[in-house]
């Protein structure tokens, strides 16, 4: 029985490239990117059952060959968010992460449209990390503290470490409890400023392999250590 008192608030998940899978699973890399919006979504649903509050999916690691099937991929898990009964029955809150403002039309088109279909809401939250880099993250809260500084909006000494959480693409969320890694044990620096003080959980499965039995393994992990 996993405990309440130690269930995390937050997880992230860290989403490799499907092709990866694709390749071992000798199936089309439209298919491994299907698998991953249907096991992205059944990720949601057990954090929901396990009474986890953010979720978080970093869905900017893919080979740029691959880049066009992943846009199109994403589309449809956007499209699918903003009409299914689970987000709007759970009032999950969709944000997204990242210079995703940079990414084809079509990706910013679905993402103000589940972004306005989900602003209502407040019981749950999932972030999906699209076009993001942790580093850039950071350069990003620095390059905005230093406009603020150059024009005598705060003094040099007020730079903190709460300044620099407060202009992050994170700034209204917490930071992850536990960060679930799939594929290898690299991180990619992924919530690179915000994973300071997170567990790290790495799964010996691929993202599109991660059934309730592997994130139990995860809740597990977490209350263990």
């Amino acid at each position: 029985m996993f405990k309440t008192s130690l269930r995390p608030k937050h997880i992230a998940f860290n989403v490799k490239d499907a092709g990866y899978w694709a390749d071992i699973n000798s199936v089309s890399v439209e298919s491994a990117l299907e698998s991953r919006n249907k096991r992205l979504i059944e990720s949601v649903d057990f954090c929901i059952k396990n009474k986890i509050l953010i979720f978080t999916f970093n869905l900017s690691q893919f080979h740029i060959e691959n880049f066009a099937q992943n846009m199109d991929s994403i589309v449809d898990l956007l499209n699918n968010l903003a009409d299914n009964p689970l987000v709007h029955d759970k009032r999950i809150k969709v944000s997204v992460l990242g210079k995703w403002y940079d990414l084809p039309s079509k990706v910013v088109d679905a993402i103000k449209t589940v972004v306005d279909k989900t602003a209502d809401h407040d019981q749950y939250f999932l972030n999906l990390c699209l076009n993001y880099d942790g580093q850039e993250e950071i350069l990003n809260s620095l390059r905005i503290i230093l406009r603020s500084i150059q024009y005598e909006k705060i003094a040099p000494d007020q730079l903190s470490k709460q300044l620099v959480k407060d202009n992050l693409y994170s700034s209204y969320y917490i930071p992850p409890d536990l960060i679930v890694n799939t594929h290898d044990h690299t991180t990619n620096g992924f919530l690179l400023w915000d994973s300071h003080n997170s567990k790290h959980h790495f799964s010996k499965v691929e993202f599109n392999d991660l059934d309730k039995k592997e994130l139990k393994k995860a809740l597990d992990f977490y209350q263990d250590n």
